[in-house]
């Protein structure tokens, strides 16, 4: 019997909620609901809130343009200000807690840039000085 029970019970894929949101080039938000003090946020519904959603999409669809969002969209909290949540999120994280966004949040920050920077920097430590001293 226990062999019957070992077999049936389903190893989890590591799937999950992705960030939508992406940037120049072609490059994504790499943020997920796998990763440690990264809260994600689901669309406003349609129904009850369609100014709010038509202002998230408007967003996404910067660089995502046949982005049409479904009940599983998300996006993570480096999107939003700071003044967008509840709580400070620096203080909720450290609590262990979820960030909660306020009833009219609307995503501004586009982090895709700060990716797609870290993707472009120099390997060196010579280059790294190099581009230190230029600015």
């Amino acid at each position: 019997m226990s062999n019957v029970v070992a077999n049936s019970v389903k190893r989890r894929s590591k799937g999950g909620k992705y960030c939508v949101a992406g940037g120049p080039n072609n490059v994504s938000c790499t943020n997920s609901q796998h990763m440690e003090r990264v809260s994600i946020h689901r669309f406003p519904n349609a129904k009850k809130k369609p100014q709010r959603l038509a202002k998230w999409v408007k967003f996404i669809r910067k660089y995502r343009l046949e982005l049409k969002p479904s009940d599983t969209s998300v996006l993570c909290e480096s999107h939003f200000e700071d003044s967008s949540f509840e709580h400070n999120r620096a203080i909720t994280a450290s609590l262990g807690m979820n960030a909660r966004l306020k009833h009219d949040a609307i995503p501004t920050l586009d982090n895709a840039n700060k990716i797609q920077q870290q993707v472009e920097t120099p390997v060196s430590s010579r280059q790294r000085r190099k581009v230190l001293y230029r600015i």
